[in-house]
């Protein structure tokens, strides 16, 4: 969990407080994921978790207010890429930074897997939404998902469902909601087995 903190401009502030209340529902909703599967117990999953919050360790912290910008994607991820940058990366891009970060972490923890869930403090903001109407998603497959602290409508109290949802993109699932222009044929990751339930 990577919590942001610009460094003297903007209003959002993190406190201990909203850090707990982040920690505990992306506890909550990776612990939901490993209890909904129940296929094959070998491939339950397991979680260790990393903390880095912008408000006590200066690798989080940067110069933008996150969620006053457009939200990171791949061809413009200013605030993401600085902090990997803080955490040591050089790669051209935040991607390829998240994936190096990601292998190391999987390597130092000996997991399978590995991604980072970057947070963006949004409680004094009006709608919970970055500029450009984004408040939370995930790359097909990682490195990393990206949410508001109030998620748009969804608020901290929902971050679990959110981070089911987002997570379940770091494992290659795909969305299942029919504005997402979804096909039940639609077919993804390892196994590449159409979704069908579109």
């Amino acid at each position: 969990m990577i919590l942001p903190e610009s460094t003297g401009v903007g209003s959002e502030n993190w406190t201990s407080t909203y850090e707990t209340n982040v920690s505990n529902e992306i506890t909550q909703g990776c612990d939901d994921l490993s209890n909904y599967y129940n296929r094959v117990a070998g491939l339950r999953p397991t979680w260790t978790y990393h903390h880095i919050f912008g408000r006590t360790d200066a690798r989080a912290q940067i110069a933008v207010e996150p969620i006053s910008n457009a939200h990171p994607s791949s061809s413009s991820c200013s605030w993401v890429d600085t902090i990997y940058t803080n955490l040591g990366y050089a790669d051209s891009g935040c991607i390829e930074k998240g994936r190096h970060h990601g292998g190391d972490v999987r390597t130092s923890d000996g997991t399978d897997w590995a991604f980072d869930i970057f947070v963006a403090n949004s409680v004094a903001d009006s709608d919970g939404l970055f500029s450009d109407s984004y408040f939370a998603y995930a790359y097909l497959g990682g490195p990393f998902e990206v949410q508001t602290y109030d998620n748009d409508g969804w608020g901290i109290g929902q971050m679990n469902k959110v981070t089911r949802h987002e997570t379940s993109h770091i494992f290659y699932a795909l969305d299942e909601y029919s504005s997402s222009g979804c096909q039940c044929t639609d077919s993804s990751g390892y196994v590449s087995y159409p979704d069908q339930n579109c």
